[in-house]
C-alpha cells in the first residue's frame, strides 16, 4: 500500500561496509572501514549480540568528533530547490558509489524520462544542478552502495505524490496564502504567557455534529463561524473562545501506514512518519497534489 521503499540514504550509512572508490576521500574510506570492521567484529564474538553492538558502535561513531569534522553536513538546502532560475538537488549520502535522479513525467508513470548523474561533493553530499524550473515534477534517486542499488524517495521532500510513492519538487514560494510575508504569531511578553491546546487534526472536525465542511481536513481547521446543532462554537472558533494563544498540533507529517487514495478517512495518531517534511496527505483535499493541496492547505 505504501511506500516506495524507506530512504537508504540514512539507514545504509555505514551499515555495510566500505568500498574504496574513487569517489570517496581517503578520510571517508577511513571512517567507513573502521564501521566494517566494528561491524565484522561484533558479529564474530557474538552473533546473537552482533545487531545491538553494531547500533552501539556505529551510533559512537555517528557522535565522534572525526565523523562531525568529515562529513556531518550543516546547510539546510538538502532536497530540490526549487527557484526561477533552475532547481538543484542536493542528497547527504556519504556511503554511496553512484547516485542517479529520475524525473518522471507523471506520479504514475511507469518509467522515468530522464535519469541524470549526480555529482559527489563534500562532506558526504551528492549535487545536481538543473537549469530548468522543475516545479511540480516528480522525482526518486537511485543510490548504489556497496555495489548494491535501491530506488528510494527523498528525505529531505518538501513534496510529494499520494502515499509517497515519488518526491516531488516545489518552489515554496508558490505555495504562499497571501499574506504569508507579514503574518506573525501573538507578541508574548514571556515564553510562559503561552496558552497551548493540543489537537489532532482529523478529531477536531471530524464528528458529524461540528458545522464545518472540511470534516478531518487541514482547511476544516481554518474554517470561521462554525457551530453545533446547540450553536455552540466549534473547531477554531471554540478554540480561540478559550483564549489559547498557540495550537499544538499532533504529528501532521506524512504517515506510512495510511492508505491516502482510500475513499475512507483512516484514523492514525501519526507516529509512523514516512516523510517528516511533507503534510500528510490524507488531510489534504487532493493527496495527489503535492504542492496546492498538500502545503498550501497546510
Amino acid at each position: 500500500m505504501k511506500k516506495l521503499s524507506e530512504s537508504v540514504i540514512s539507514s545504509q550509512v555505514f551499515e555495510d561496509g566500505a568500498a574504496d572508490d574513487a569517489s570517496r576521500s581517503s578520510e571517508e574510506n577511513s571512517l567507513l572501514a573502521e564501521a566494517a570492521e566494528t561491524k565484522n567484529d561484533a558479529a564474530k564474538n557474538c552473533p546473537a549480540a552482533a545487531p545491538a553492538a553494531r547500533i552501539a558502535a556505529l551510533t559512537a561513531l555517528y557522535d565522534s568528533e572525526e565523523f562531525n569534522l568529515r562529513l556531518l553536513y550543516s546547510g539546510h538546502d538538502l532536497g530540490a530547490v526549487c527557484t526561477p532560475e533552475g532547481t538543484e538537488f542536493r542528497l547527504w549520502a556519504p556511503t554511496a558509489e553512484r547516485v542517479e535522479l529520475q524525473l518522471f513525467a507523471s506520479p504514475c508513470a511507469d518509467k522515468p524520462e530522464e535519469t541524470l548523474p549526480m555529482q559527489k561533493q563534500e562532506q558526504g553530499v551528492w549535487f545536481l544542478a538543473d537549469s530548468r524550473n522543475l516545479h511540480g515534477v516528480h522525482y526518486t534517486y537511485l543510490v548504489t552502495v556497496d555495489g548494491r542499488t535501491a530506488e528510494t524517495t527523498d528525505p529531505y521532500a518538501r513534496a510529494c505524490s499520494a502515499n509517497g510513492v515519488r518526491s516531488m519538487a516545489v518552489e515554496l514560494a508558490r505555495t504562499d496564502p497571501d499574506g504569508w510575508e507579514v503574518d506573525r504569531g501573538p507578541a508574548l511578553a514571556q515564553p510562559t504567557d503561552a496558552v497551548l491546546y493540543e489537537l489532532h487534526i482529523r478529531d477536531i472536525s471530524a464528528d458529524a455534529s461540528s458545522g464545518i465542511r472540511a470534516k478531518g481536513k487541514f482547511s476544516g481547521l481554518a474554517e470561521r463561524g462554525t457551530r453545533n446543532s446547540a450553536g455552540l462554537p466549534t473547531g477554531l472558533d471554540h478554540i480561540c473562545g478559550l483564549g489559547a494563544t498557540h495550537v499544538h498540533l499532533l504529528p501532521s507529517f506524512d504517515f506510512s501506514s495510511v492508505d491516502e487514495t482510500a475513499g475512507q478517512p483512516s484514523f492514525n495518531w501519526g507516529y509512523d512518519p514516512a516523510n517528516y517534511n511533507i503534510p500528510e496527505g490524507s488531510y489534504s483535499s487532493n493527496p495527489q497534489d503535492g504542492a496546492v493541496l498538500r502545503i498550501a492547505a497546510v
